[in-house]
């Protein structure tokens, strides 16, 4: 999760060969991008957290699951936890690998427990810092996440608030929600390949035995090509939710398979109708630019814009054109990147109709 800019990143994925495709020739199935659907209980707890506690929007069929979940979340008293929620990204050591037998929390967790302090060092330095460099996580982190850097009584207290929330948020609801996402899963298929890969998110785009990732918050990198990539059905992440794509070789996991998400369609009891805030400001500077006005709740590139809404990009350079005319976005530019944010004439705005900005923190 990030709220730092990112850009279209590139992962090169293969499929590995097996019987069924080993006489396949070239720009078949056996190099086409390969995703396996995993359900992971830690992913759901994290992704729960950013939707149901830091977005102040309540439309997601799954806040219906649990209307009060920030009184009952500030009544536990946690304190790491949310800390680690704060930094520009999330540390992917929160969202252990998943395969495609579904792991209890409880194993889940136990990965988490038996870190060392100096791989969470490691990822609190990238999280707490600028995407693009490590940086001192003593100078860049809250301090109550400190003693993670150098005393396992620490790790152990995370493990027990995240158990904590756990058991108190997430358990009660977590049959109903793991039986949603097998039915999800089962519907779509276990492994996908190629056309069936993208068809799952805007956001990804397959072409010459590559996929195209648009929603991370790293630029261009490439990983493996026998790795493929895990597809995270998930029920509380949004169309916003960015993907973990970790390349380095010094964090938890090292060369762990990528992991996208794909937002579970709503569970058939729940309805899900668009906000009257966003309809109307459409009526007021047009369905196009409110549109492309409320995706910008962190910085992004029109390639980014144009992936996320499934727009043209000439399409969302016009929008971009009236709304930085009228002063409701600026530019930034990042190296050879240009990204598009609200000023605070645009986060006003948004406010007024009930529409606040979500740029810190950032979505998971």
């Amino acid at each position: 999760v990030t709220q730092r800019p990112y850009s279209v990143a590139m992962v090169s994925v293969t499929a590995p060969t097996t019987a069924a495709s080993s006489g396949a020739s070239a720009g078949t199935a056996a190099s086409r991008p390969t995703a396996t659907m995993v359900i992971s209980p830690m992913w759901e707890l994290v992704a729960s957290w950013r939707l149901l506690t830091t977005r102040t929007t309540t439309d997601h069929w799954a806040t219906a699951l649990m209307p009060d979940h920030r009184a009952r979340t500030k009544s536990l008293r946690l304190r790491i936890l949310p800390a680690l929620m704060t930094g520009s990204v999330s540390p992917h050591f929160l969202t252990p690998p998943a395969g495609r037998d579904v792991r209890s929390f409880e194993q889940e967790l136990a990965a988490i427990a038996a870190l060392s302090p100096e791989i969470i060092a490691t990822e609190l330095g990238w999280a707490f810092g600028d995407v693009r460099q490590w940086q001192d996580p003593f100078q860049t982190s809250p301090a109550v996440v400190h003693r993670l850097l150098a005393e396992t009584s620490a790790i152990d207290e995370l493990a027990a608030e995240i158990s904590r929330y756990w058991r108190e948020i997430l358990a009660p609801v977590w049959s109903q929600v793991e039986d949603h996402l097998r039915a999800e899963r089962e519907r779509i298929g276990q492994v996908l390949t190629g056309v069936a890969l993208q068809q799952l998110s805007p956001a990804y785009r397959c072409g010459n035995s590559r996929l195209f990732i648009a929603n991370t918050h790293l630029g261009a990198v490439e990983v493996d090509p026998h790795v493929g990539v895990s597809v995270v059905v998930s029920a509380f992440s949004t169309s916003r939710t960015l993907s973990l794509v970790c390349p380095r070789p010094d964090i938890a996991w090292a060369g762990r398979t990528p992991m996208l998400p794909y937002v579970a369609h709503r569970a058939a009891h729940a309805e899900v109708t668009p906000r009257n805030g966003q309809r109307a400001l459409a009526s007021v500077v047009g369905t196009g630019r409110a549109t492309v006005l409320t995706a910008l709740d962190r910085p992004r590139s029109t390639t980014e814009l144009a992936v996320l809404l499934d727009m043209s990009p000439a399409g969302v350079s016009r929008q971009l054109a009236v709304l930085f005319s009228a002063g409701l976005a600026e530019r930034q530019r990042f190296g050879y990147f240009v990204r598009y944010r609200l000023t605070p004439s645009g986060q006003r705005l948004l406010e007024l109709f009930g529409l606040h900005s979500e740029s810190a923190p950032g979505d998971e």
